[in-house]
């Protein structure tokens, strides 16, 4: 029994072996006799003081069964002295022992090395992990399981509306099946890494539903990345096969994905979404499959789900493993308090190659809602969409309905189907919110605060005014938990006090894949993960975002914090985006330049944004000192400004 058999190392022993082991039948609290007596009633009354099997084990931990025989066993001879009778636990009960109907365990439950690594990630401390599961956070629920919920109970409901037609959860889950068996003939299986290189298409999704049926692991890719991108997220998670696109007149994906096959050992196929040349595989003909029926080794709640990468280098990525657990928990105890609901129409502006985008997707499979898709953002698209696509709950960033908004694209508009617009994957600036909340006439604004190691930590509430629903991100998730510390003392500080927030809870990552420093770097006190933001929390619970603290410019000895005048400059008039940056000054050491992009046939100056700032009674020191006006600024998939590639001229 090793970890390559079944992923269970030494970690994983350490979080769940005494919980396994006070639910297993080694501890019993029994009452007279009733077995003895055919008295089958109390024997139902007794029956919770007379543990668990191992199957009944494993559903309510989310673990494989054979995970939690070798954890129950691994318990048993550290507590006992006993021999393994492993042959016995394959038996159960009433059955005659024959040699030639015994499988061993290390043939019906196999994973690669790969999945051995990304298991290897998720060791939590032992003591959080009771506290899930003995609070509901988290359960056996699994992404596949929702499918196939929905599937059964509701086969005509759309699962996914793209171009106007609708592809029903029974029509899903079928070419699901069909593309999972047709992976499983390419030698996927539970635990592979497997990247996806698409936009917000059906086959991003089907490949996505059949990753998840086998039990692979997703790992995506953002549809900007080139080779250079590619290439340390690959090597780094050990992807065993690509699916991409087809050649287009900009981007070769097929090419480029079948040269970095050749130089990276792991990556074995690479799938085509379209046009396959020689060598590669159509995505279309692993479609045509017999559907998959029996997977010897199905998923379960504990097993890996997503490797997202977030920021990093190239030479040290750092690497998110999300289980079903954590991608699912925090989400789902946030469900009923967004107000969502069954066969909603819900669309996601942010790109399911971000874990924001892979969140909304996963809400919508929680309440058997559609997903309304726009495979690529372009303003005037985007608000067609919301207005012919008729969705009821509007997953955004700020910057998408930002750039609608100032072209006046939202104007006349019919948005009346729109009951909750959500704002995340940044700062939202509160004029904008409140600009939007008079768009919506039928529905409201509302904040949301998340990041990929930590799913979603907080929200605005259906009964919020609009002072909160505006200007903060609303209140913690619960399953999660957040705090404010001074940076440089690490001091929990008080209501209102600004300071570094830090989460920890049922989404939060265990570790980081492979990248031990990056991991010690991120956490404080044990298990209270840095999110970089700095922010407060008011008497009510609210959480508000004021900056980052690598942004925060040094004029001088004077801390300034760009993010409220960047809200201002933004509600001028002529400005789209603006991004305050520090620039290197030889009296004061940095000074502020602010970049922004502007209306259509506007022009602006800086003088335009001091009189402005002015008038707002903004302090002159928090001014910016140079503006450059650019035609676009670096965005990431869901919009947020990447200051690190903004360049000064000279």
């Amino acid at each position: 029994m090793t970890d390559t058999s079944f992923g269970v190392g030494p970690g994983m022993i350490a979080a769940y072996g005494d919980l396994v082991f006070e639910l297993s039948s080694n501890i019993q609290i029994r009452r007279g006799d009733p077995v003895r007596r055919l008295d089958y009633d109390e024997v139902e009354r007794q029956r919770p003081g007379t543990g668990m099997s191992d199957i009944e084990i494993a559903r309510r931990l989310g673990l494989a069964e054979q995970q939690v025989r070798v954890i129950r066993m691994m318990e048993e001879s550290r507590q006992f002295s006993v021999n393994e009778y492993r042959k016995l636990y394959g038996l159960g009960s009433g059955k005659r022992y024959r040699e030639d109907r015994r499988a061993a365990s290390e043939a019906r439950f196999v994973i690669g090395d790969q999945a051995a690594a990304l298991r290897h990630t998720l060791q939590f401390d032992a003591g959080q992990l009771r506290a899930f599961v003995e609070g509901g956070d988290w359960t056996g629920e699994t992404v596949a399981g929702m499918l196939a919920r929905w599937a059964g109970e509701t086969p005509d409901r759309p699962a996914m509306i793209a171009g106007g037609q609708a592809v029903s959860y029974g029509e899903t889950l079928e070419r699901a099946r069909r593309i999972a068996a047709g992976l499983a003939s390419l030698g996927i299986g539970k635990g592979d890494p497997v990247a996806i290189q698409l936009a917000n298409t059906p086959e991003y999704l089907l490949t996505y539903f059949a990753l998840t049926l086998l039990g692979a692991v997703l790992v995506p890719l953002h549809v900007v990345y080139r080779a250079g991108d590619l290439e340390p997220l690959l090597r780094h998670s050990r992807a065993r096969a690509v699916v991409c696109g087809p050649a287009a007149e900009d981007y070769d994906a097929p090419r480029v994905m079948t040269e970095l096959a050749d130089a990276l050992p792991d990556l074995d196929v690479v799938i085509v979404a379209g046009a396959a040349g020689e060598g590669l595989v159509a995505l279309d003909d692993l479609a045509q499959s017999p559907p998959l029926d029996d997977i010897a080794n199905p998923p379960v709640a504990a097993d890996p789900l997503i490797l997202a990468f977030t920021s990093g280098t190239s030479a040290s990525p750092k690497g998110v493993v999300a289980t079903h657990q954590t991608a699912l928990s925090a989400l789902m105890n946030a469900t009923p308090l967004l107000g969502l609901q069954p066969g909603d129409t819900i669309l996601s502006v942010a790109a399911f190659t971000h874990m924001f985008g892979m969140m909304v997707v996963h809400w919508s499979l929680h309440v058997g809602g559609a997903l309304l898709l726009l495979p690529q953002f372009r303003p005037d698209l985007y608000a067609d969409l919301v207005e012919t696509g008729r969705p009821d709950v509007l997953f955004t960033a700020p910057a998408h309905v930002a750039g609608c908004v100032q072209a006046g694209l939202f104007d006349g508009r019919d948005l009346t189907s729109v009951r909750s617009a959500i704002f995340s994957g940044a700062v939202c600036p509160p004029d904008l919110a409140r600009r939007f909340d008079g768009m919506i006439v039928n529905g409201q604004v509302h904040q949301m605060y998340g990041m990929t190691e930590a799913m979603v930590m907080a929200f605005t509430r259906l009964d919020d005014p609009p002072e909160v629903r505006h200007h903060a991100c609303g209140r913690v998730v619960p399953g999660q938990a957040l705090r404010v510390v001074a940076p440089e003392t690490g001091e929990v500080l008080g209501a209102g006090e600004e300071g570094e927030i830090q989460v920890s809870g049922c989404s939060v990552l265990a570790s980081y894949l492979s990248n031990p420093g990056a991991t010690e770097a991120a956490f404080a006190d044990g298990r209270w993960f840095r999110t970089g933001d700095l922010g407060t929390l008011d008497g009510d619970g609210n959480v508000r975002i004021v900056g980052r603290i690598k942004d925060v410019i040094n004029r001088g000895g004077v801390k300034i914090n760009p993010t409220d005048v960047e809200a201002l400059i933004e509600a001028h008039p002529k400005v789209v985006n603006a991004a305050i940056v520090a620039m290197p000054d030889p009296r004061l050491g940095e000074k502020a330049c602010c970049f922004a992009t502007v209306a259509p046939d506007e022009t602006l100056t800086l003088d335009d944004l001091c009189a402005w700032l002015s008038e707002h009674r903004i302090a002159k020191q928090k001014w910016p000192e140079r503006l450059v006006v650019v035609d676009d600024l670096p965005m990431t998939p869901t919009r947020k400004i990447i200051k690190g590639r903004l360049r000064i001229p000279d």
